[in-house]
């Protein structure tokens, strides 16, 4: 009956002692959980922010100018090649 309670006690300290061991290591993960969602959440701002200042270089650039200025000269070839053609139509 001794050995059995020995026994017993044994696995009784080494169940607390699993358990505390668990508990502290549930706490060490949280903490390493928030410092990865702060870690994460500062990611997502600066990505945030990086896109929205792509967004602002791309609209205030010389590229949107330079497009807009290949569209004005693609209309105005094309309203010149028009009027010759009409014109050489109306010569015949």
């Amino acid at each position: 009956m001794n050995l059995l309670s020995n026994q017993i006690t044994n696995f009784t300290n080494k169940f607390g002692t699993g358990s505390q061991n668990a508990e502290q290591q549930s706490l060490k993960n949280v903490a390493g959980l928030k410092g990865y969602l702060n870690d994460l959440t500062q990611n997502t701002n600066k990505i945030n922010n990086f896109n929205n200042s792509i967004d602002n270089i791309v609209n205030d650039s010389d590229i949107v100018v330079l497009q807009k200025n290949y569209d004005y000269l693609f209309w105005s070839i094309l309203a010149a090649g028009t009027v010759l053609i009409s014109m050489n139509i109306i010569k015949k």
